[in-house]
């Protein structure tokens, strides 16, 4: 009797045709959604929302309610974004869909209005009236040129509404031209309404040019602007040719400042094939351009002494000694060669005070090649040379000294002021040049090839040489003292 009753039950609840119908088939957002139900157990059944589509995964639930162990009744969910749903029913706490109302949610259409003058004239703000907005604070109104997309780099003036619904926006000026006021929510680039207006005025026919059409690397590019509005925000950029006015593009830029004839400077560019375009009002809307290029440096090596046909212009700058031409041997055609000054210190130990000087100022060549004799004695000894330089952090004095004798000196760098002190051991031999053969067989000569901008940087990754001022040795002797 018992299993029959059982059967009987069980069969009860496979007949059970449950129903759940949405009140509309679709909804505004903001609109309150509405179900009613019939036919279901009284035993923990519930309503979910689901995305259309989602299985019934507890984690895809939406928003659900209990139905309060009705058989029949109705119930209520707030509002969700836009998009397409499904309200499904669920008895006996399960997972087991029982029935389901399909439904989508829409953006209310708000039919926004948005005006302005016809005709305004130039140096007029441009203000426009809003009707119906959207109420979002991000909803926002640009000016465009008539005719132009709704990329932003075609805006000219913009201004994010901040909520307003119904009032005026200020936009502020524009040059003279054809314009559409475009209203947009919700930081998109649907365009909601619009209005056309016109400025009257002097359509500027601006023109830029550069100072030369091929540059090397180690100059400034300089532009030359003509009839520019004049706006603080007008800018220059320069650009790889080929390439659109997005910012992610832009190579170097400067704003104006409100030159109308003038020209700027837009510093050192790498090498490569540019364009310099000229922009409005803080715009993206090229106005005038001119095409350019940037090249390698290809200057011959500056040679700054190799005593062959006398010496160059020494500086004792320490000491009690001049610099001297050497000729050691008949493999050479001479060197200079200088002596040291010691000095007795307080301590018993000697120190050398002579310092020689050889002027450069080279703003273009950065690697150093020198030949420097090396020995146990004589014209070679094993005293420190190095360079003077300015950077774009300050002046450096980067010096190299023997390892022979120096062996307990670290590379480092050291501030006194404004100066950088930087001390190394030796640089790396390149070569092994001549050996002299007039009984002197200490003085081994070897060749030097330094990098001086990349020596730096080993201490300060972030600096620039901007210039080698001068070649400075406390005494030995050198050839071929070169910058290329």
């Amino acid at each position: 009797m018992f299993k029959a009753i059982l059967t009987l039950f069980l069969f009860a609840i496979s007949l059970q045709a449950a129903t759940l119908t949405s009140q509309k088939p679709t909804y505004t957002v903001g609109q309150t959604l509405s179900f009613t139900f019939t036919e279901l157990s009284k035993d923990k059944d519930w309503i979910g929302i689901y995305a259309a589509g989602a299985n019934n995964d507890w984690g895809n639930v939406l928003a659900w309610k209990w139905t309060g162990d009705r058989v029949d009744g109705s119930t209520e969910f707030t509002t969700l974004p836009a998009g397409n749903y499904e309200a499904r029913v669920f008895l006996h706490n399960s997972f087991q869909t029982a029935a389901t109302a399909p439904f989508n949610i829409i953006e209310a259409p708000h039919n926004s209005t948005i005006s302005t003058k016809d005709s305004y004239q130039l140096e007029e703000e441009i203000v426009v009236t809003l009707g119906n907005v959207a109420g979002n604070n991000n909803d926002w109104v640009g000016i465009y040129p008539v005719g132009a997309n709704n990329e932003w780099k075609n805006v000219v003036a913009w201004k994010f509404t901040n909520g307003l619904v119904n009032g005026e926006l200020n936009l502020g000026k524009v040059a003279a031209g054809q314009y559409e006021a475009r209203l947009f929510f919700n930081n998109s680039y649907t365009v909601e309404a619009s209005h056309a207006f016109t400025v009257n005025g002097v359509v500027h026919n601006a023109t830029i040019s550069t100072s030369k059409e091929s540059y090397q690397e180690n100059e400034s590019v300089t532009v030359t602007l003509g009839n520019t509005p004049g706006n603080k925000n007008d800018w220059v950029g320069i650009y790889p040719v080929g390439s659109n006015n997005d910012w992610g593009n832009v190579v170097a830029w400067t704003y104006t400042n409100g030159i109308v004839n003038g020209n700027l400077d837009l510093g050192k560019i790498p090498k490569g094939t540019y364009e310099a375009r000229l922009f409005f009002n803080n715009t993206f809307n090229k106005e005038a351009s001119s095409n350019f290029s940037v090249v390698a440096i290809n200057l011959p090596p500056t040679l700054y002494e190799d005593a062959e046909n006398g010496l160059a212009n020494w500086t004792t700058v320490l000491g009690n000694s001049q610099a001297r031409r050497h000729t050691p041997g008949f493999q050479s055609q001479g060197n200079v060669a200088f002596s040291a000054h010691w000095v007795q210190l307080d301590n018993g130990y000697w120190s050398n005070r002579a310092e020689y000087h050889l002027t450069m100022n080279n703003t273009t060549q950065k690697i150093l090649s020198v030949d420097k004799a090396y020995g146990k004695g004589g014209a070679g000894g094993h005293f420190a040379f190095g360079v003077r330089v300015t950077t774009t952090q300050g002046v450096r004095r980067v010096v190299w000294t023997h390892t022979n004798n120096h062996y307990h000196i670290k590379d480092n760098i050291r501030h006194y002021g404004d100066v950088g002190f930087i001390t190394l051991g030796e640089p790396n031999l390149v070569g092994n040049t001549r050996k002299f053969t007039d009984g002197t067989s200490e003085n081994e000569w070897y060749h030097h090839n330094i990098d001086i901008e990349e020596t730096i940087r080993r201490f300060e990754p972030d600096n620039t040489l901007i210039s080698v001022d001068y070649f400075f040795t406390t005494g030995g002797a050198f050839d071929n003292i070169t910058l290329k």
